[in-house]
């Protein structure tokens, strides 16, 4: 049946009194391989290659969790590109569909790659459901783990749908109003309005909203040991929480992740009906972006630990399918280079390693916002805890280098400080290759166990598709549920998408401009009129709030606006 007929029929159905379940199948008829999985959880590590398993493996002079489940390979590539980003690989793992770069579960829109089928006009930029939802509306728990601000590319393809992975409010409002049962990592600066130390433009307090629906709200790592049974939202940073080699020093109050993955576990593994879990070592690929070794390496230990816990979990379960997963690869990484030869040994790259006692990204924590006011002592400071012998001369020239260059608004300070060590004196990563600060086009490694453990080569939308058969979930019915064109059920005199609050921003020409941060869709399609605020799961009906099973989604590219059938049967009763 094709898209368009099943599409007919859900609306025609929907326009009924029939009870929602009637007419709705959630669930398609799993393999035989499958039937027996309960939980599901998805390990992401974000820009991790094959070199980089190997270089842990070195650097703890041990096997890895991963190596133990070692099962295959993932082809990374996007909708529009033979080098994926985050958002479009992420998209496909929780949805089964590829898309273009950016974009986060909603569906590709041309110009795509030649090798692709160009998808029908109707079927562009349209969100799709995620296996996070599908798992939520089969009863059971779901929960997010990241060391990222939870509205990151990676989280965010699985809790929000929208056109860039850059409207993190949005994705933070989808989150909240999406019913996520745990989730830890960072982000809280994007629930919180301005005057609370947020950055939310909108000025919402969804921290609020999250305790008026029951979550419990924590802070810190005692907090979290603390947490015995319910439903709860730690945000750990106001954005990113601490690199685990920086952890120590820098933010010693923070979890680990293997600590979060392991709770994240225990509270969502009460559910008698199972769970799903989605966990990112988020870091390793800001490390790799860095061409930080230490960053890069000691975070991915890191997500090793918290693949230990989940398998271990798996083990004694019995009934969890568990995938461990790279994205992209990032920083084209590589054991030797041009200059090292075929004379290299464990203790000189562990040495390498082991000397940096912080990343560049906390070295940059510890010195001044603008680097023109870096000062000789300052960068003395951070760069013997980087391990970089230097003498004053050196520390003072590399300043001068600095404060000529001219600004450059797309540079960070730490690519800056990089360029300027590697330049001053020489790379400090001798043993080590990189081939470029984006993201490489490889294969990533697949690692797997338990029921339905697959093997071999898997596309990228074939980890979302497994994903859905193993949960039993059909993602086309699902989506069909979750996702109504509204200008397909109402017309226009019937349908208007309102902006209801504004900011001022200047455009290219500094002139202030109103811009419209918040949105409500009104349908006056019967007795009353309808309000649904957008990236919220709320129908204003008749003097009565009804909290939907799905959020509202605008996509401002294409002007369209999606709701749930439940919504739509509402409506139109």
């Amino acid at each position: 049946m094709t898209f368009k007929k099943r599409t007919a029929i859900f609306l025609l159905l929907a326009t009924s009194m029939m009870p929602l379940s009637a007419f709705l199948p959630l669930s398609s008829r799993p393999d035989p391989a499958d039937s027996t999985v309960k939980n599901l959880i998805v390990l992401v590590a974000d820009g991790m290659s094959l070199s980089q398993c190997t270089m842990a493996r070195w650097y703890t002079g041990a096997p890895l969790a991963l190596d133990e489940i070692r099962s295959g390979s993932v082809w990374t590539y996007s909708a529009d590109s033979m080098v994926t980003d985050s958002a479009a690989s992420a998209t496909a793992f929780a949805t089964g569909r590829r898309t273009c770069n950016g974009m986060l579960s909603i569906t590709a829109t041309p110009p795509i790659l030649s090798t692709l089928s160009v998808p029908e006009p109707d079927f562009r930029m349209r969100p799709v459901a995620t296996v996070l939802e599908g798992a939520r509306l089969t009863g059971k728990s779901t929960g997010i783990v990241i060391t990222c601000p939870f509205t990151h590319a990676t989280p965010g393809a699985y809790v929000a749908h929208a056109e860039s992975r850059h409207l993190q409010h949005d994705i933070a409002e989808q989150a909240v109003h999406g019913g996520v049962d745990v989730l830890l990592g960072g982000g809280l600066s994007a629930l919180l309005p301005r005057d609370a130390a947020g950055s939310r433009e909108d000025d919402e307090n969804l921290v609020q909203v999250l305790r008026d629906r029951g979550f419990q709200i924590i802070q810190n790592a005692t907090e979290l040991s603390r947490i015995k049974h319910g439903r709860v939202w730690g945000l750990f940073s106001a954005e990113a929480m601490a690199a685990d080699l920086d952890r120590p020093v820098l933010a010693p109050e923070q979890p680990t992740l293997a600590q979060m993955t392991a709770k994240a576990i225990d509270l969502l593994s009460r559910n008698d009906r199972g769970f799903f879990l989605m966990v990112e070592g988020s870091q390793i690929d800001w490390g790799n972006h860095a061409h930080d070794p230490a960053h890069a390496i000691v975070d991915l230990v890191a997500f090793d630990h918290a693949v230990r816990v989940a398998l271990d979990f798996a083990k004694r379960d019995g009934q969890t399918l568990l995938l461990a997963i790279s994205d992209h690869e990032t920083g084209g990484f590589s054991i030797g280079n041009m200059q090292s030869g075929y004379s290299l040994s464990p203790e000189t790259l562990n040495e390498q390693i082991k000397k940096m006692k912080t990343t560049l990204q906390g070295m940059i924590q510890r010195l001044a916002p603008e680097p023109e006011n870096w000062t000789a002592k300052d960068l003395m400071t951070v760069l013997e805890e980087r391990g970089i012998d230097v003498t004053e001369p050196v520390v003072r020239l590399m300043r001068d280098r600095i404060r000529a260059r001219k600004p450059n608004p797309n540079q960070s300070a730490g690519r800056l400080l990089l360029e300027v060590v590697n330049d001053v004196v020489g790379s400090q990563d001798g043993s080590f290759g990189w081939t470029t600060y984006g993201h490489a086009g490889g294969d990533t490694p697949l690692h797997a166990f338990g029921p339905g453990r697959p093997t071999g080569m898997l596309d990228m939308p074939d980890v979302g598709r497994l994903c859905a058969r193993a949960l039993g979930i059909d993602l086309d019915a699902l989506s069909e549920r979750l996702f109504v064109d509204a200008s397909s059920v109402f017309s226009d005199g019937e349908l208007d998408v309102v902006p209801t609050r504004f900011v001022e921003r200047r455009d290219k020409n500094g002139a202030v401009q109103n811009h419209p941060v918040d949105w409500t869709i009104r349908i006056n399609a019967g007795r009353h009129v309808a309000e649904l605020p957008v990236n919220q799961n709320i129908l204003r009906l008749g003097g009565r709030e009804i909290l939907l099973e799905g959020v509202v989604v605008h996509i401002p590219k294409t002007k369209k606006v999606y709701l749930p059938v439940q919504a739509v049967r509402l409506i139109k009763q």
